[in-house]
């Protein structure tokens, strides 16, 4: 490769794509074994103030108000008509809130927060607090563990410990939902990050490339936030995401769409995988039928570790989504696949 076909820019982070490994063996470890992933477009927002677990709470499909200090959640901040917003993660402090998302994620949700503080006593403040590593795989615990010089993990999903790893200071925090495998994310002070993934590294992680994650991330069905579903998607259109929702929690800002559609019907479009033939679509490509109409657009689209074949997430409506449904993109035959995919 050369050096631009070995890296991409994601949300203005330039990671690399492959570290010399083999997408086969890569994607393997990062199931089965542990692999350690660079997330540098990752970014935070801290939620302060004697209201701000009430309003946060108020504002997002999952469950905040109760969090003990170490707990978290997966979750998402929705329009007044169901509309994803930005997805996060949520780590519950002693006096604050810290969410996690993309650089554009944190973006829209501090705008989409903001709008709406009217009488609550709540500060929102984009912070640097690390940068993010992930580690994935059924291996990915034995390993941090025998990185650990102090500190404990947590067993609960989305729980949170301050650690030291190596010597230096790390959060980690227990995450089953970046690639729907076991996996950890260990966030450091970017002096630190060379180090820590080191010791990583040294224990028993091997470092990975962002092709694998992306195949990985496609395969288990989950999208990405705002390229594969954004401000035109409800959240029951992918199982990943419907999954995550508290619908014990009480109401928030988009719930009444939600539940309704969720309680008295389906969600009229889908998240799936499309088998694609040729040369990758772009995103945004539309999907349509034989006949030329149109019924969805590609996300996310990957080449398979084995062979020349390509898979694309899509949402599409409802009567085109089950899977072995012939369709077509840019010209050229494609198959609905149900998610997740082996």
């Amino acid at each position: 490769m050369s050096t631009d076909e070995a890296n991409i820019h994601v949300e203005g982070c330039e990671v690399r794509r492959q570290y010399f490994e083999e997408l086969t063996e890569a994607c393997e470890v990062a199931r089965e074994g542990c692999a350690v992933f660079d997330l540098p477009w990752r970014s935070h927002l801290v939620a302060s103030g004697p209201h701000a677990r009430r309003f946060v709470h108020n504002m997002t499909t999952c469950q905040i108000k109760e969090l003990a200090p170490g707990s978290g959640r997966f979750g998402m901040s929705v329009d007044s008509g169901g509309k994803i917003v930005a997805d996060f993660f949520v780590e519950a402090e002693e006096d604050r809130l810290v969410l996690e998302s993309t650089r554009s994620g944190v973006e829209a949700l501090s705008a989409h927060l903001k709008s709406h503080i009217i009488a609550d006593r709540v500060t929102l403040s984009a912070e640097t607090l690390g940068v993010v590593l992930a580690l994935t795989g059924a291996g990915s615990t034995q390993v941090l563990e025998r990185a650990l010089s102090a500190g404990g993990l947590p067993e609960e999903a989305f729980a949170w410990a301050d650690v030291t790893i190596g010597g230096l200071a790390a959060r980690a925090r227990n995450n089953p939902h970046r690639l729907g495998v076991q996996g950890w994310d260990v966030t450091v002070d970017l002096n630190d990050l060379e180090a820590v993934r080191r010791t990583l590294l040294t224990v028993g992680a091997s470092r990975v490339g962002h092709d694998a994650f992306e195949v990985c991330r496609v395969l288990a069905g989950v999208p990405r936030v705002p390229d594969d579903m954004g401000s035109a998607n409800v959240p029951l259109e992918a199982d990943s995401l419907a999954a995550t929702i508290d619908w014990d929690k009480g109401c928030y800002i988009g719930q009444e769409v939600i539940a309704m559609m969720h309680y008295r019907g389906r969600p009229n479009r889908h998240l799936r995988a499309l088998a694609l033939s040729g040369d990758s679509p772009s995103p945004g490509t539309p999907v349509t039928t034989d006949e030329g109409r149109e019924v969805g657009a590609v996300g996310t689209v990957v080449r398979l570790p084995e062979g020349e074949g390509r898979v694309g997430l899509a949402v599409i409506k409802r009567k085109h989504a089950d899977p072995g449904t012939r369709l077509q993109v840019g010209g050229r035959p494609a198959q609905v696949l149900a998610l997740p995919l082996a």
